[in-house]
């Protein structure tokens, strides 16, 4: 049986991308103590529960991660 989700965290603003970017280039130290202890975890705390659905899905919009998950029988 295989089935498949999409999963990722890109936010919806760009302003945010720009932002974080420009943390990243100016000030990397506290961009990635900001990006671990803060943002990450709220992040994952608040992202929306993966929707498997079975089999492959439409890919031709999937701009994050694509997971694809099988189960295999077990041997008798």
């Amino acid at each position: 049986m295989e089935s498949s989700a999409i999963y990722g965290m890109q936010p919806q603003s760009s302003w945010l991308l720009d932002l974080g970017t420009w943390w990243l280039t100016h000030r990397r130290e506290q961009a990635m103590w900001w990006y671990n202890r803060v943002m990450m975890p709220l992040g994952v705390r608040f992202q929306k529960k993966l929707a498997l659905c079975p089999g492959m899905i439409d890919t031709s919009k999937v701009g994050e991660i694509l997971l694809v998950c099988r189960k295999q029988g077990t041997a008798q």
